[in-house]
């Protein structure tokens, strides 16, 4: 059967079906994004196949019912979820809440986990022409390279606290420029 949506059809030939199953994967510890891939080929009307998905044993996915999402015959990615694997297994577990749940395939990405234990950034004052210089820090203790997202300078503004941010992985360290 042809899975529209996807040139990975092979993916997606094989499913596993069930009211209530579990994997336990070997994986290095770490973090990770999953993705969680499946298709309807039986039901047609929502409501009709609900299930949870469990992974590491916090729900990741609520109530997916996939013709509501995507419709039957239809490829269907989950959104990357953050998973961190600290005993060398990635659990899933999967539970019909209406009929029984669907799983075709799962993608496990490792994802860089950058961090610094400088929390607040500040240059001083800067007078005009007069380079200045600050050592940011970064430790990477995933299993990938990573990079910044974004460093961001602007100009003061009454008020403004924040004259600077640095961007990683949705988390924003910011600092000014000290007193004027």
């Amino acid at each position: 059967v042809p899975v529209a949506g996807t040139d990975l059809d092979e993916l997606f030939q094989g499913i596993r079906i069930g009211t209530q199953f579990e994997y336990a994967l070997p994986v290095p510890s770490g973090a990770y994004e999953l993705t969680i891939l499946s298709w309807e080929p039986v039901k047609t009307s929502p409501g009709e196949r609900v299930f949870d998905v469990q992974a590491e044993g916090a729900i990741v996915l609520d109530d997916l019912d996939l013709i509501a999402e995507v419709g039957r015959d239809t490829a269907y990615f989950s959104e990357p979820i953050p998973v961190v694997i600290t005993d060398g297994v990635l659990d899933l577990s999967f539970s019909g809440s209406v009929a029984q749940a669907l799983v075709s395939a799962v993608r496990l990405r490792s994802v860089p986990v950058l961090s610094s234990l400088t929390s607040n950034l500040s240059f001083g004052i800067v007078d005009q022409g007069v380079p200045s210089t600050l050592d940011f820090t970064i430790q990477n203790d995933g299993l990938h390279p990573g990079c910044l997202d974004r460093v961001s300078f602007k100009e003061p503004t009454l008020g403004s606290s924040a004259d600077f941010s640095i961007e990683n992985g949705g988390i924003t360290y910011s600092g000014d420029a000290g007193e004027r």
